[in-house]
């Protein structure tokens, strides 16, 4: 019989005997353990009934320390004003702020750019602004593209640059 054999046939009974000695030790553990406690297998199951939560007593108002009520104040007074969170409302609504512009927005044309094109090399790049698909080094109403990027697009004018961004 060769080496080679003898390991095909270790190997075997390891694959066999292993699942089987395990299988063993679980049955023994569980029979060790019943005869520990042979009260839990005769034994009806007991419920208890669920308790209440304890009631927690609230302070009355006049209960609250003022050193605490006057932090808490100091914290409010902190907060704030709006939700950070919240877009700002429109101008037009009545009795609500106005936005502010600044003077460079408030100059610049109405352009809406609604998509854009995006290759490797700057032949392959295009934005679609107010409906029309342009190139960079192309213009529109007075400003020249001047790059166009994977979400934006550069306009220049003169001094002038306005950046579009692409809105998801």
């Amino acid at each position: 019989m060769t080496q080679d054999m003898r390991n095909r046939i270790a190997a075997a009974l390891a694959v066999i005997l292993v699942p089987v000695m395990v299988y063993l030790l679980a049955v023994n553990i569980r029979e060790v353990r019943r005869r520990a406690h042979p009260s839990r297998e005769s034994a009806p199951a007991v419920v208890f009934p669920a308790a209440a939560p304890p009631e927690i007593p609230m302070p009355a108002p006049a209960e609250i320390d003022p050193a605490v009520l006057k932090e808490q104040q100091n914290v409010a007074a902190r907060r704030p004003a709006r939700n950070p969170f919240y877009p700002l409302p429109a101008p037009s609504e009545p009795g609500l702020p106005a936005i502010s512009v600044p003077e460079d927005a408030a100059a610049a044309p109405p352009l809406e750019l609604s998509g854009i094109i995006f290759g490797k090399t700057a032949d392959r790049r295009s934005a679609i602004i107010n409906g029309k698909m342009l190139g960079e080094g192309k213009t529109i109403a007075g400003y020249r593209i001047v790059a166009i990027g994977p979400g934006e697009v550069v306009l220049s004018s003169g001094t002038n640059r306005v950046t579009l961004r692409l809105e998801p």
